[in-house]
């Protein structure tokens, strides 16, 4: 029965590809999803391993609300630097700014303003060009943008801030690693007092301030010291756990956007068993005589049901391992259409674990046996009589009309 099955697979090579057909689309979105996730999820956190692989603590806003709210007063600087074993401590303020285009629209909406760190071990971008910022008229620009934008060193530049729109002379172009920049839509750096007047508003106060140790310093010993001398409105953490909260704030991202890919994906799936079941529904009706046969020359229900299973597991299998490949080819042709809009998500490529090609191949093959189950069952249960009616021959032909339709 089993090579009968393997058979009647090969002998109806359409109905195969129509019914694998529903399978592999399934399939194809639920493995985009989730490549897509994991590529983004890979690529977040390894940005912020790459942001902050040089910080050993951190001074962030405390449970305690402080002079400035949820925030590092810019006077604690003094007192940070001081301790013994603290090698360099900088502030980072984080708001939106962009640079405008020749038209007068921002060339991101996701670009960011960012502090300019003058400790380099800190300071996760690199110039690849020009110098540091100083003063409120100077910015550093990262490299997408200024390719954008067709800015070059000591050109001026329209940039947008919290504070209004400013025209500002470009005296750097950064990089942050391989990538152009830092944060996703683009990286305009400043000075810090720059930063604070125009990203904070004036308002004199860090989001926080990371802190590199001296080499062959105690991290902990270090830690105790800055706790002993800054007040409880403010915390030091680690630089792992602080990158460990980095990882999980942006994970909220991929959390929130992994059910919505999935949910195409599930509903794909159960129209493609409702496909499957109504397409053996009909296999069983048009081959009643055939496995009418069957049951004539010896043939078990229950080796019937089970032929009709080999067939469907064939099928939900193969079409598994085909909808794992488009799905791959579906998310590498999201992202460049992503592309041509000007929208990019974290990551590139995609990312394949064992878990999504386990969870693929067996949502494939559970949701053909489920779709298949119910007409086996009836197709066990033909009498050997059906074989000598003429009435359970298919003498039906094919419709253009209806196949336009379909």
């Amino acid at each position: 029965m089993f090579r009968f099955a393997l058979k009647n697979l090969r002998a109806n090579a359409t109905r195969l590809v129509a019914t694998a057909t529903a399978v592999v689309i399934g399939i194809a979105f639920l493995a985009a999803g989730l490549m897509l996730t994991d590529a983004m999820q890979h690529a977040l956190a390894g940005n912020v391993d790459q942001q902050y692989r040089g910080v050993d603590l951190v001074i962030r806003p405390g449970a305690s609300v402080g002079e400035f709210g949820n925030s590092v007063p810019v006077d604690r600087l003094a007192a940070i630097r001081g301790p013994p074993g603290v090698a360099a401590a900088a502030g980072e303020i984080t708001a939106p700014a962009s640079v405008l285009g020749r038209d007068g629209r921002a060339l991101s909406s996701r670009s960011q303003g960012r502090i300019w760190i003058t400790d380099r071990q800190l300071n996760p971008l690199s110039l690849t060009a020009g110098r540091a910022p100083k003063g409120d008229d100077e910015v550093v620009v990262d490299r997408g943008s200024a390719e954008d934008a067709a800015l070059r060193v000591g050109d001026r530049a329209q940039v947008t801030t919290p504070s209004g729109r400013i025209t500002a002379t470009v005296v750097g172009i950064s990089e942050f690693g391989d990538q152009p920049a830092t944060d996703d839509g683009g990286t305009i750096s400043f000075d810090q007092a720059a930063a604070v007047r125009l990203l904070n508003s004036g308002v004199p106060a860090f989001d926080d301030v990371l802190v590199r140790t001296d080499r062959g310093a105690s991290t902990s010993e270090v830690q105790a010291r800055l706790r002993a001398a800054l007040p409880s409105s403010v915390d030091v953490i680690t630089g792992a756990r602080f990158r460990t909260d980095q990882q999980a704030q942006n994970a909220g991202l991929v959390d929130l956007l992994r059910p919505a890919l999935q949910a195409f994906a599930y509903l794909a799936l159960f129209v493609a068993g409702f496909v499957i079941f109504n397409t053996f529904s009909v296999v069983v009706t048009q081959r009643s005589r055939e496995l009418a046969l069957i049951r004539a020359v010896g043939g078990t229900p229950g080796q019937v049901r089970r032929s009709l299973l080999v067939e469907g597991l064939g099928i939900g299998v193969v079409a598994s391992v085909i909808g794992i490949v488009a799905g791959a080819l579906l998310a590498l042709g999201l992202q460049s259409a992503l592309g041509w809009f000007g929208v990019s998500l974290p990551g590139s490529g995609v990312s394949l674990s064992i878990w999504t090609v386990v969870l693929c191949l067996a949502m494939g093959t559970f949701v053909t046996l489920v779709s298949v189950f119910v007409p086996a069952f009836r197709a066990g249960r033909t009498r050997p009589v059906e074989a000598m009616r003429d009435s359970a021959i298919d003498r039906s032909g094919t419709s253009k009309v209806r196949a336009v339709i379909g």
